[in-house]
């Protein structure tokens, strides 16, 4: 039974920006992996379902996480059928991730209520993946299906959806940025965060220290792009500025805006511009600005 209710898993998810993904055959070796990501500020982990009795070490790892790592929640990727899925589910999956596009899982994973993002190549695989139930879609192999240009592309005429790279996004701050500038939610980093001769060498340190820097960059990143770019959001502001400036108007035609006291139209004044004041310092101006592609009259 997975221990986190799947709204604080998307949340935690969205909110670090960074999801590590991993396998290796031996326990031991993803034990220490997951340490490291935990340790570098880390709290979503997914575990990659890939080699024969994948299903027992990972078992075994979550077993173990739940008391060395408590705030790190874990979940599997690559799956690809229902079957699978419920096995790791009742193994005690958080969430499960898939390359393909499989309507049998989203049954499955809604059941239980456990958080499913399915792997999605073209637009309408996403939106078909939204009317099954997913409040994050994978773009898999992020890369090869358009990159950072895909997404921007994809939000253009859907700003409501939240994508997740994986395959071809790496820990540096070139290739994050891009991502992150086009505006997606999260992003799956994988073999760049675990090289094999770090994993050879045992340098688990050098994992700790990547996860923390990536998660330092994305934060300024999200800061940096929170309102979108400056010149067209000034326009924009502006703009939402003149039409409180109208609506002002339209309230004080009213014939109780009308007396001779000034109290009634100043309330209204200040009640609209604190109201939009209030609207523009929310995370949602922040995102429609980021992802609207509405024209707006200069």
């Amino acid at each position: 039974m997975a221990r986190f209710k799947r709204l604080q898993v998307l949340q935690t998810i969205t909110g670090t920006g960074i999801v590590p993904l991993y396998y290796h055959n031996d326990a031991t070796i993803v034990k220490n992996v997951v340490k490291a990501c935990y340790a570098g500020g880390a709290r979503v982990f997914e575990f990659t379902n890939r080699g024969d009795f994948a299903h027992e070490v990972f078992a075994e790892v979550n077993k173990w996480c739940a008391q060395e790592c408590p705030e790190m929640i874990m979940g599997v990727g690559s799956v690809v059928d229902a079957g699978t899925t419920a096995l790791y589910i009742q193994l005690g999956a958080n969430f499960i991730v898939s390359p393909s596009l499989n309507p049998d899982m989203a049954k499955v994973c809604n059941r239980r209520k456990i958080a499913w993002m399915p792997g999605c190549g073209t637009l309408s695989e996403i939106n078909l993946a939204e009317e099954l139930g997913c409040e994050i879609v994978k773009i898999f192999p992020g890369k090869e299906v358009g990159g950072p240009t895909f997404v921007k592309s994809i939000l253009a005429p859907c700003p409501w959806s939240s994508i997740m790279p994986s395959g071809g996004v790496s820990p540096d701050r070139e290739n994050l940025e891009a991502w992150f500038k086009a505006g997606v939610a999260c992003v799956g980093l994988g073999s760049q965060l675990t090289p094999a001769e770090v994993i050879a060498s045992g340098d688990y340190g050098f994992i700790e220290q990547k996860v923390r820097e990536a998660m330092a960059i994305v934060k300024e990143i999200r800061t940096k792009y929170k309102r979108g770019n400056g010149e067209e959001n000034r326009y924009r502001i502006k703009y939402l500025w003149n039409i409180i400036g109208k609506c002002k108007n339209s309230f004080l035609n009213i014939p109780f805006f009308q007396s001779d006291s000034r109290f009634p139209a100043f309330t209204v004044s200040l009640f609209l511009r604190f109201s939009v004041s209030l609207f523009l310092s929310t995370e949602l101006f922040s995102s429609l600005l980021s992802r609207t592609s509405l024209s707006i009259p200069r």
